[in-house]
């Protein structure tokens, strides 16, 4: 059903999104991925969720300065993405840090005009907080 691109790709957006918050923050964003597959709003397939527009910055849009950023092969926490980006395709047991999230952001770059702002925050009772892992907040 998943082949090594998918692997390399839900690795590679969760080392870009959130590699500052060592391996349980790309795991949470690893899943906010596999969470919004299918789910009413988000695309039906994995390609379309990591590439899809205003998806996830650092795989579509080259403005994003992590967009040209490619991890070194024996960087260790890369391997541990590719890991888990294989355990979590295959559902051999991998666990959610992110709760079920469906977003997340780094609250400190949010504006008060701002879609997450309008979308997710001010709207608790359909998107609540779920956990917070380093600088990321997560949100149903």
């Amino acid at each position: 059903m998943y082949d090594r691109s998918d692997i390399t790709s839900l690795a590679l957006v969760g080392w870009r999104e959130d590699r500052g918050d060592g391996i349980e923050g790309c795991q949470a964003v690893m899943n906010v991925v596999c969470n919004r597959i299918g789910y009413p709003g988000f695309a039906r397939n994995l390609h379309d969720v990591v590439y899809g527009k205003n998806e996830f910055t650092s795989m579509s849009d080259p403005n994003n300065p992590e967009f040209r950023l490619y991890p070194d092969a024996a960087d260790l926490l890369w391997v541990c993405c590719l890991r888990f980006a294989c355990q979590l395709l295959s559902s051999k047991g991998a666990i959610d840090p992110s709760r079920g999230a469906h977003y997340y952001a780094d609250l400190t770059y949010i504006t008060p005009d701002g879609w997450f702002q309008k979308f997710v925050l001010d709207m608790p009772a359909k998107h609540p907080h779920t956990v917070t892992i380093g600088r990321q907040s997560y949100y149903l």
